[in-house]
């Protein structure tokens, strides 16, 4: 029994382990256009590659290199490429075609000193520089350069020396490993430059989104990061959390395919659209509150006792002429989530009818129960600090069913009369939530602040809630090359 019921207890664990909430895919040609941004750049800073000095030993010489430089360094952007390898897992920059040609002084010692000139050339080499990610304990990613490979036999060395022990020991072959030495330096410098372009954008990646105005938190950690073989992907926590860690009711199912062709696609799951409406309801954002006041001027009656005579005959009755009725409603249960082509939100309201006889008694003539049925659409919204969507409240499609009167100290309430009132009502109790949604700041997509979107699609289908389109990523790469 006890075996038993600890499977029971580790289900949950296991499933949520394995599932997403979120995840997205980035085809390798949207890195093929970050790479055709950023590369005249990279190219730049390669080829302004010098050495000060370095020092190699041998077995019989040591050498120092001084003032080593290019004279000349031809890399055209045409003969580079993004090649995603999963068999490594890893991100590839295929660089075809590279010529060059160093020059520097040269000292080295045997027995005494003597001097002279180097050059290290290489014509249409081929090279490539393996990017790795990892996800790392926390969830966070990390991106390392690994040994670059490539045609490092096809570098040619020239050494312009007198001294004859020096043109023994070249011949002998102790020179090459100093001419390896040389070119490893300088190509694990390539793998080098990367790095700016790399920390940028992880640095640009949120794993956590507090939204505004909610005590909630939406988490974006990683399970899983993978390359294809025309495509990265990662699967993410995707779940919102009440306050920094409150676990929700709920656990993530597998996630259906991705539907949509742009380059990149974020899968929001039914799970996480269950976790972040649970977090809204749990933290009271849902709530509403009318003041007599500010009741919508659509409304055919005044909310008075006076006003909703017409419908509510006793109010007036039992609580006197013109006092201001407030309406302060409350979502009782989290809202459930249903998505087909659609995304279909039905929530359990009470609303309470207070009779503001003054500012310190305002009793409750009585209380309405029933459903809200609508229809989340959604806006996508660029700033400065990551692409947003915003989820709406669709007025159009919102509708109240299953009323019921409870609590009343007026009578009997006629429901039909009370539902063609608050068919008046919907629009605005539409737009309180769409304010209150706008107020959280909808949730951030978990891609990197700075990219653009530009032909966006918002699909929904079963399962989920897909956000896709053609990333840009100018911004990011002005700001690596500004600073760096």
């Amino acid at each position: 029994m006890v075996a038993l019921l600890s499977i029971f207890l580790l289900i949950p664990l296991i499933y949520g382990a394995v599932n997403p909430g979120v995840r997205f895919t980035l085809d390798q040609a949207a890195i093929e256009n970050f790479k055709n941004d950023y590369i005249q750049s990279y190219i730049k800073k390669c080829a302004s590659y010098s050495v000060k000095q370095h020092l190699v030993t041998t077995s019989v010489f040591t050498y120092n290199v001084t003032n080593l430089h290019f004279s000349s360094f031809t890399l055209k952007p045409s003969n580079t490429q993004i090649v995603l390898n999963p068999k490594t897992n890893t991100i590839n920059l295929a660089i075809t075609n590279l010529s060059f040609v160093m020059n520097g002084n040269l000292t080295f010692w045997l027995l005494a000193s003597s001097k002279g000139t180097v050059e290290i050339s290489l014509t249409n080499g081929n090279f490539t520089i393996p990017l790795a990610v990892t996800v790392n304990s926390d969830g966070t990613l990390s991106a390392a350069v690994q040994t670059i490979t490539g045609t490092l036999s096809a570098i040619k060395l020239k050494v312009h020396a007198r001294n004859p022990i020096y043109k023994m020991m070249q011949l002998v072959g102790d020179i090459w490993p100093f001419k390896t030495n040389i070119a490893s330096n300088f190509f694990s410098t390539m793998g080098q430059y990367l790095s700016p372009a790399i920390k940028t954008i992880l640095a640009k990646i949120s794993y956590v989104d507090s939204l505004n105005g909610a005590n909630m938190t939406a988490d974006y950690h990683f399970l899983n990061f993978g390359v294809s073989s025309s495509y990265i992907e990662g699967d993410l926590n995707g779940t919102c959390y009440l306050g920094p860690y409150i676990e929700p009711p709920y656990y993530a199912t597998s996630p259906p395919s991705f539907q949509t062709t742009n380059t990149l696609k974020v899968q929001y799951s039914e799970y996480f659209f269950d976790t972040y409406i649970w977090g809204l309801q749990q933290s009271g954002q849902l709530n509403l509150y009318i003041p007599s006041a500010k009741a919508p001027s659509s409304l055919p009656f005044k909310m008075t006792t006076t006003g909703l005579a017409s419908i509510l005959p006793n109010i007036a009755k039992v609580y006197g002429q013109n006092i201001p009725i407030d309406t302060s409603c409350q979502v009782y249960n989290p809202p459930n989530i249903f998505m087909t082509d659609e995304v279909y939100i039905t929530a359990p309201v009470y609303c309470d009818f207070l009779a503001m006889q003054s500012s310190t008694s305002h009793p409750a003539a009585f209380r309405l129960q029933f459903q809200l049925n609508s229809v989340l659409t959604a806006t996508l919204n660029e700033e400065k600090t990551g692409l947003y969507l915003i989820p709406n409240v669709d007025s159009s499609s919102t509708t109240i069913t299953n009323i019921v009167a409870q609590n009343s100290n007026i009578g009997i309430i006629n429901i039909s009369r009370v539902q063609m009132a608050l068919n008046w009502c919907i629009y605005s109790i539409a737009t309180y939530l769409n304010e209150q949604l706008t107020l959280s700041g909808g949730f951030k997509l978990p891609v990197p602040a700075g990219v653009t979107f530009t032909d966006e699609q918002i699909v929904a289908y079963p399962g989920a809630v897909e956000i896709s389109g053609t990333p840009h990523f100018d911004m990011i790469v002005d700001e690596i090359v500004r600073n760096h």
